[in-house]
């Protein structure tokens, strides 16, 4: 690891390509080291690790890390940004009424290389649901054309947005969502959003089946395998079912609070007074 000039007080290390050879190197100039996995598959040098993984536990990290290193395990430390705790007790306060699904959330990732999209509002449109959708992706999708064209066959309103700066506001406002394994996982949670899951990359595959295993999604399996007609009959089957919706919602509450970037602070703030 190149050597940073003056040097950190902090070194995060958030990257699958990268173990102990490279967190060694910088102790030279990083008084600590904070790194941020979810696969348990290799050797850290570290003073701290986050891992969200809801059934994650120390005996998977016993290899990997060194005596001393404080683990961080499961939501309770998902890095959630504070506008979705502040909207958490008015969204949960909603899902435990009774109302049907007006509104539907698609997030499958910022670029969706698979366009994983389309194929989830094809099944929204085929479903029968009359909700309006947001459909949110980066600028840089390579798919945003069909996912235009795919959103004008969905009888409802249909918006595809682009870079949203008030995501929670999206999830808090949507009765349902289908979404991808990935971070914004936590952010539903937080919200108690209901959601049809899709795994759209091979590091989500162990949290979405813990997510399943708990509850807390509707999983549709391996986005590859995801068809149009899997996404449209698990849509009006939640939509049908508004007593499922809620223990989905629930369940997922139950999960992450929210605070788990407070507590990742005060971590690290322990790391840096040790």
């Amino acid at each position: 690891a190149a050597a940073w000039p003056e040097g950190c007080d902090i070194l995060v290390v958030d990257h699958y390509g990268l173990d102990s050879a490279f967190e060694e190197a910088a102790r030279g100039w990083a008084k600590g080291v904070v790194v941020i996995d979810d696969l348990a598959d290799r050797r850290h040098a570290c003073d701290l690790l986050v891992d969200t993984a809801p059934d994650r536990t120390e005996a998977d990290y016993a290899a990997w890390v060194p005596a001393g290193c404080r683990l961080l395990l499961g939501p309770r430390y998902a890095l959630v940004r504070p506008r979705f705790a502040a909207l958490r007790r008015s969204a949960l306060a909603r899902r435990a009424t009774a109302h049907p699904v007006r509104r539907m959330l698609v997030s499958l990732g910022g670029t969706d290389p698979a366009d994983v999209t389309s194929r989830a509002l094809e099944g929204i449109a085929r479903s029968g649901v009359k909700a309006e959708v947001d459909v949110v992706l980066g600028r840089v999708t390579p798919h945003l054309d069909r996912v235009r064209a795919a959103a004008r066959r969905v009888p409802r309103a249909t918006r595809v947005l682009s870079e949203v700066s008030d995501m929670a506001a999206l999830m808090a406002k949507a009765d349902l969502a289908v979404g991808a394994g990935g971070t914004t996982t936590w952010e539903r949670c937080c919200l108690g959003l209901p959601t049809v899951l899709v795994t759209t990359a091979r590091n989500q595959e162990h949290q979405a089946a813990a997510l399943a295993a708990r509850g807390a999604a509707l999983h549709l399996g391996w986005h590859e395998e995801v068809t149009a007609e899997k996404v449209a009959a698990a849509v009006a089957r939640l939509a049908d079912d508004g007593a499922e919706r809620r223990r989905l919602a629930l369940a997922a509450a139950e999960l992450c609070d929210g605070e788990g970037a407070s507590r990742f602070v005060a971590a690290v703030s322990e790391v840096l007074t040790a």
